[in-house]
């Protein structure tokens, strides 16, 4: 008996807290917001996009396809919050007393094993289990409800906290197949988690966000589970598993197999990015297996480059100016009359009539 009422006192000051909260959400009308910022981001993609593909940036362009379809599925998911928000704009008709504010705070005590109400930040938080789902260790979770966006009528006023993020290799904000940035997606259980909220049932809101933690739906993650552990190709973007990703000789860069290429000089396994064009055989050699002409320092392969070091073009060059440097030349005869001049006599000279 003594052990419950001091569970009891324990809880009753965040109970009174949180009725303060419902009260004042119940005479206030709540601000709705909409998702200009998404809207306008969606707008510049695609020019973004094009540009990307004008310059042959394929790994820009394939990102950029991605985060658009990302910021699609979040566009959707806040128009939506904005519908089911319109239904609670109206004043409540059932406002939680103070008991039973305090019973869902004892019953949050017994199937969390971490529960918290924070003064100064207006936070109720609860922490999850560790997560597991699919062999994928997600960790723990702390779900966070701020009491105070409550009142001025935020779409999603709580956050989905990891507390030992392990998150998806391609973007660090996903922490959970359904949470990215700390914003669950709550797909069917929207409904569920607005009315819970709208009629200050806390316990039934923090259990149906759990639940939904523990749950995969594989039609609409951010991340899937089976890319958990993928990586992104750095020549085309896309997102391979490990076993099918290798790494460039030259830059180490990752790269899927299909994108991968090998030089032609040593075989090794080399992005395109880091490959050459012989211009004497057209082979595509690595920057180690090339060497450059000592006339016009264009970069051929070791089967193209001459013992002079020239390129095909430079050595046919020199060897034309050694073959006209070494032609024989001769000089013409003096044109001669055939008739001789002698002097008659000094400073006098006979010349032929």
């Amino acid at each position: 008996m003594n052990k419950n009422r001091a569970s009891r006192n324990v809880w009753l000051r965040p109970a009174r807290r949180l009725q303060q909260y419902f009260e004042a959400t119940n005479t206030n009308e709540p601000l709705t917001e909409l998702p200009v910022d998404l809207w306008k981001r969606l707008e510049q993609i695609p020019h973004l996009q094009e540009t990307a593909i004008a310059y042959d940036w394929l790994l820009a362009a394939n990102r950029l396809k991605r985060e658009f379809r990302s910021q699609l599925n979040q566009f959707h998911d806040a128009m939506t919050l904005l519908c089911d928000e319109f239904d609670r704009l109206q004043p409540r008709q059932i406002t939680p007393t103070l008991r039973d504010l305090l019973a869902d705070l004892e019953a949050l005590a017994d199937d969390f094993s971490d529960v918290k109400f924070d003064s100064s930040t207006h936070v109720l938080s609860v922490t999850t289990e560790p997560i597991t789902l699919q062999e994928v260790e997600l960790g723990p979770f702390e779900i966070q409800l701020h009491c105070r966006e409550l009142q001025t009528g935020q779409l999603s006023p709580y956050r989905v906290v990891a507390l030992e993020p392990n998150p998806s290799s391609t973007n660090d904000e996903v922490t959970h197949p359904h949470v990215q940035s700390e914003l669950l997606c709550e797909g069917d259980g929207r409904q569920a988690i607005a009315t819970a909220l709208a009629q200050g049932r806390i316990h039934d809101f923090f259990v149906i966000v759990a639940n939904l933690l523990r749950t995969y739906n594989e039609g609409s993650p951010y991340v899937g589970l089976d890319d958990w552990f993928g990586t992104l190709c750095d020549d085309c973007g896309d997102l391979r598993s490990s076993d099918a990703i290798v790494s460039c000789g030259q830059c180490v860069g990752a790269i899927c197999e299909d994108c991968i290429d090998r030089c032609a000089g040593c075989d090794e396994n080399t992005c395109r990015g880091c490959l050459e064009a012989c211009p004497g055989c057209d082979d595509y050699c690595c920057s180690g297996c090339l060497s450059r002409c000592v006339d016009c320092d264009t970069a051929c392969c070791p089967s193209c480059l001459t013992d002079s070091e020239r390129c095909p073009d430079c050595h046919e060059a020199q060897e034309e100016s050694n073959e006209y440097e070494s032609f024989p030349t001769t000089e013409p005869p003096n044109p001669q009359t055939g008739i001789t001049v002698q002097s008659d006599c000094v400073g006098q000279t006979a010349v032929p009539a």
